[in-house]
């Protein structure tokens, strides 16, 4: 092979570079894709995969009149990157061991995650709402409840009676509540316990991402920095009413355990990996399918790249990974496949309604703090308000820049495979997923795949630190350094935290509840749904109501015409679902004003009998008994 210019080198590399561009974006829009997409004054417009075949075509004759005989991609030296790539092989093969220092970059990561939580860490009792963190509440103390009384029926929730296995109607989120069991056993405040488990997945967010950037880059102070933006996330404080949605930090631990997995196979390093994945199905069964989408491309990249061959210890490490997620998923893979007729699945429609656009990675959402005034939100939609940050954005494409290693391209394919299902109908692989496999047409959120593109972006991030780190030349300069970037992540990624006060104490009525009662209350309202489930915690009885992510047949027929209770044949449908008793809440009304004249008519009926009445919250709650 004849020696070249560096000029004519460089020219190559470029011509490579889009020549392998526009053959993928021939592939992309042959596959259906189209869009318009501007940078400042210039539109870009893909309406037909023959302009960019056409364009690959002459790069291509170009590049072989020019450089016949030249290797792909020249600049990037190929015995270069078989170094490195053997090296990072071994390094994941033999990691280093925690030395002192590292353990303090850690503790400092974890720190950092929680400095703008104190106010919520003082105000245990507040809520971002009053809907999914009371609803989180009730998840873990009636799993509690029921391992402690019927465990043979563990997805038995107390709701939408008559229906059974109600817990499965929503995420059950099955890790947390074990966490939570000994403490709701010995008779704390579910709600406590719920906004506890909820703090405390943001020093481990931080310490997953710190220990996973770290083995990948073998520098403690990129792993810092990816710590803190882990603990930062974006996608944690706009789900910060969603306790199995802040769990996403199995992510990072997976990517790296699948690939310990592949440099070093072994039962053990496949019992690790399947433990992981089926922690992380347990703590979010969304986030669980949406693991094995987002690492399917890392496994592919790896195996490829380390030759990765059939033998005894790699049988051994898939075998057990699959044994092991199989036999922890099944905890919840089975009672979701017996309510699946009751429980339906997400029409297209509606997963189209909530699938992302590209443009919604721009998107800022109301709790950062450093955006709240900059920008119009008016046409913004919830859960899609999915920008992960400056900071992250910058050291993610300077750590994605040549040369690259095996991580950071599985990191890349990863992000951008995700990326893709997070746009839902409006991208190229979720309708196919929709239809051939089966849990995706249970979820109705695509757009929560942003939490797997995050988890790609935060740790290009480190490889970026790492990058700008080395522009140090003494251990003081990358101190500095390390500090500009950690003020730079706690200053653009600060959150304004929602808190409210929720009720310190429970309606009086309900200490005349027990719990073979079968309740129907009013007002049947959304909010007020997830307060009767909170008071039911400390009665048991089963309530005709309910709030979760399914509703029963019949259930939204029944809630429409409860408006106009107390018609007759209404308490009629009551009593045919079960009712003994209703309860009335004032306070719940969304308009208080009709509560009054409720009450003076139920009063007044011969088929209800006052059992108790008081006050909460300074208005009128009532219960009665259906005679």
């Amino acid at each position: 092979m004849r020696l070249r210019r560096p000029p004519v080198t460089r020219l190559i590399t470029a011509l490579d570079v889009i020549l392998i561009v526009a053959v993928a974006t021939t592939l992309v829009m042959a596959l259906g894709a189209r869009g318009r997409f501007s940078f400042g004054p210039v539109m870009i417009s893909l309406r037909d995969p023959l302009r960019p075949a056409l364009v690959a075509v002459v790069v291509y004759a170009i590049r072989f009149l020019i450089g016949r005989g030249t290797p792909v991609l020249p600049s990037l030296g190929q015995s270069s990157i078989r170094s490195r790539l053997d090296a990072e092989l071994e390094c994941i093969r033999q990691p280093a061991r925690a030395t002192r220092e590292v353990k303090y970059y850690a503790l400092a990561a974890m720190l950092t995650s929680v400095v703008w939580l104190m106010p919520h860490l003082v105000n245990i009792r507040q809520v971002p709402d009053p809907g999914d963190p009371v609803f989180s509440a009730w998840r873990l103390a009636r799993f509690a409840h029921q391992l402690l009384n019927e465990p043979s029926r563990l997805f038995d929730g107390n709701i939408y009676h008559p229906s059974r296995s109600t817990l499965t109607y929503s995420d059950p989120t099955v890790l947390e509540a074990v966490v939570a069991f000994p403490f709701i056993a010995a008779g704390a405040d579910p709600l406590v316990v719920s906004n506890a488990l909820l703090l405390a997945t943001f020093p481990l967010t931080a310490l997953a991402f710190f220990f996973t950037a770290w083995r990948l880059t073998g520098d403690p102070q990129a792993g810092c920095v990816a710590g803190i933006l882990g603990g930062l996330s974006p996608f944690k404080i706009e789900h910060y009413s969603h306790l199995e949605l802040q769990f996403f930090f199995f992510a990072p631990l997976g990517l790296l355990f699948l690939l310990r997995m592949l440099a070093a196979p072994s039962w053990r390093t496949g019992a690790w990996f399947g433990a992981i994945v089926a922690a992380q199905w347990l703590a979010s069964m969304y986030l669980g399918v949406m693991l094995m989408v987002f690492l399917a491309p890392v496994a592919l990249l790896a195996a490829v790249t380390w030759k990765a061959r059939p033998t005894r210890g790699l049988a051994a490490a898939v075998a057990m990974s699959a044994a092991v997620t199989v036999l922890f998923g099944s905890v919840t893979a089975v009672p979701f496949l017996r309510t699946d007729a009751d429980r339906g699945g997400r029409s297209i429609q509606e997963v189209q309604f909530w699938s992302a656009t590209p443009t919604s990675y721009g998107d800022r959402h109301r709790f950062l703090a450093a955006y709240r005034n900059i920008g119009d939100r008016s046409n913004n939609l919830p859960e899609r308000e999915l920008f992960p940050g400056a900071v992250p954005l910058a050291l993610g494409a300077i750590g994605l820049a040549p040369p690259v290693s095996l991580a950071t391209l599985a990191l890349a394919a990863g992000g951008a495979l995700a990326f893709d299902a997070s746009l839902g109908t409006n991208g190229l692989i979720y309708d196919e997923l929709y239809k051939y496999v089966r849990p995706f047409r249970g979820m109705r959120v695509p757009a929560r795949f942003a939490a797997l593109v995050g988890t790609a972006l935060i740790l290009l991030s480190a490889y970026g630190a790492r990058r700008v780190l080395q522009l140090g030349r003494n251990r003081t300069m990358r101190g500095g350094i390390l500090g500009c970037l950690a003020a730079a992540a706690l200053i653009e990624l600060r959150p304004a935290l929602p808190l409210e006060r929720y009720p310190d104490t429970l309606p009086s009525i309900y200490s005349a509840v027990t719990s073979d009662m079968v309740l129907a209350e009013l007002p049947i309202e959304d909010m007020p749904n997830f307060a009767y489930m909170y008071f039911s915690t400390i009665h048991w009885a089963r309530l005709i109501n309910g709030q979760s992510g399914h509703f029963p047949a019949g259930y939204t027929t029944l809630v429409e015409e409860m408006k106009e209770f107390p018609r007759p044949d209404l308490l009629v449908e009551l009593r045919k679902r079960g009712a003994t008793h209703i309860t009335v809440n004032c306070k719940l009304f969304a308009q208080p004003s009709r509560c009054p004249g409720l009450i003076e008519r139920m009063d007044g009926m011969p088929e209800l009998e006052l059992i108790s009445s008081g006050r909460w919250e300074g208005s009128e709650v009532r219960l009665y008994e259906i005679r």
